[in-house]
């Protein structure tokens, strides 16, 4: 179990507020983390909290599409370290992932029972394990199939931390679905739009709204209640695709780009690489004696 401590430096890294208040919060929520992250931004200590999420593993994201067009996919494979990210062998298992979703799987609940040479994909990850010296594993996967009168855009980023997908209604040229697909890369999206949005999630960003207004503002209940409307709005716009400024025009949304062009967004897929999960802490100390006692 972590100490109190590591607890702070945790919740420091993951929301940039102060120690003091970083201690009091983990005291206030007898040392729950996601509760503490929400205690702070009731009480204005942090406008905004670093998600868990944004702690990042390494491996790869790829997305690729089909050579007709009609088909999507994208993958995600985690690794420890950079230097193995970097390996052939891992990127070419990576590739290979991909590829034979693409060729063999037609809806997503057949990804995790997909054969890689003869083995399921737990297996596969198990065998590199043994080959390179560090834990392999495959962390997820998703396909996107269009139909005759709808697209397909895939951007996988330079890096391959991050791909999207998104599937649009209309015959439009791929450039436009790229371009979408680009922007949920670059703006990362949560929802298409605002009827997509989990209630449960919004009631509570509503309520932390609420204390924020709270503590910022003496004004009676009635315009508290507008002000909060407007930010939960505001908040509305912000992760919902159709809503955002689009990234290549900003003077428009995605939404009016895509009526524009005689399409609509009907799914999309977004992975960055490591979103949600978290990194062991290492200790160095711990590492270096390791290593001797191992060069015994």
């Amino acid at each position: 179990m972590a100490t109190k401590a590591e607890l702070v430096k945790q919740l420091r890294a993951m929301t940039n507020a102060g120690m003091t208040d970083c201690m009091k919060a983990l005291n206030e929520t007898n040392d729950d983390l996601d509760a503490a992250v929400e205690w702070l931004r009731k009480n204005g200590s942090i406008k905004a909290a670093k998600k868990a999420d944004a702690i990042a593993a390494e491996g790869l994201v790829v997305g690729k599409l089909s050579s007709n067009k009609k088909k999507a996919a994208i993958v995600e494979v985690n690794c420890q370290t950079d230097f193995v990210a970097k390996n052939q062998q891992f990127i070419d298992f990576t590739n290979q992932i991909v590829n034979d979703i693409l060729e063999k799987v037609n809806n997503n609940d057949e990804i995790n029972s997909l054969q890689i040479n003869g083995k399921n994909i737990l297996e596969a990850g198990q065998d590199l394990t043994a080959t390179i010296g560090e834990k392999i594993a495959f962390r997820r996967g998703e396909i996107l199939i269009a139909n005759d009168n709808e697209t397909i855009g895939v951007y996988t980023h330079m890096n391959n931390r991050i791909a999207t997908a998104i599937l649009l209604s209309g015959k439009v040229s791929e450039e436009i679905a790229t371009n979408v697909a680009m922007h949920i890369a670059a703006m990362n999206p949560k929802y298409i739009n605002e009827s997509e949005v989990n209630k449960e999630w919004l009631s509570k960003e509503r309520e932390i709204i609420l204390e924020q207004t709270k503590a910022e503002s003496n004004k009676p209940a009635e315009f508290l209640d507008k002000i909060v409307d407007g930010r939960v709005n505001k908040l509305l716009k912000e992760v919902c695709l159709i809503s955002q400024p689009y990234v290549k025009d900003p003077g428009i949304t995605v939404g009016e780009y895509l009526k524009q062009n005689n399409a609509s967004a009907l799914k999309m897929i977004n992975f960055v690489l490591g979103e949600g999960i978290e990194k062991k802490v290492s200790n160095f100390a711990e590492e270096v004696a390791q290593q001797m006692n191992q060069s015994k």
